[in-house]
């Protein structure tokens, strides 16, 4: 959990970058894992059956069309927020901006009350020790 947290989260990385990371490192763990023989030294390596990752066609076909109007709805918001005809919408949008604005602040003060409360705690036990 540390090596997570201090590879995904304390690095810097935006959640895209975390999680291509994530997904890149489990695809790497799993090509691997499928190369291994079945014995090395002694020790069987039970494999992930094949037909874990197959898909029916319906499947794929329906996560293709979940997709696809999930992308069109989305386009069809923007088309109608930027054309200005519905402002109830317009207001929807801007409240949730500004809210996920103002969870981005009210984060960055919290890191910032973290560092400062770590900063004094070390300065008054170094003083003291001195």
């Amino acid at each position: 959990m540390i090596a997570f947290y201090y590879y995904f989260i304390a690095s810097g990385y935006t959640a895209i970058t975390a999680i291509s990371k994530l997904l890149f490192a489990v695809t790497v763990f799993l090509f691997v894992h499928g190369l291994l023989p079945a014995k090395i030294l002694g020790y069987t390596i039970e494999k992930i059956p094949a037909s874990n990752f197959c898909f029916s066609e319906e499947t794929s076909q329906k996560v293709a069309l979940l997709a696809a109007s999930t992308w069109n709805s989305a386009i069809n918001i923007l088309k109608v927020l930027y054309m200005g005809k519905n402002w109830k919408l317009f207001v929807k949008v801007y409240t949730l901006h500004l809210s996920l604005l103002s969870f981005h602040m009210y984060l960055t003060d919290f890191y910032v009350f973290i560092v400062k409360r770590f900063l004094i705690f070390f300065n008054i036990f170094f003083y003291w020790l001195n």
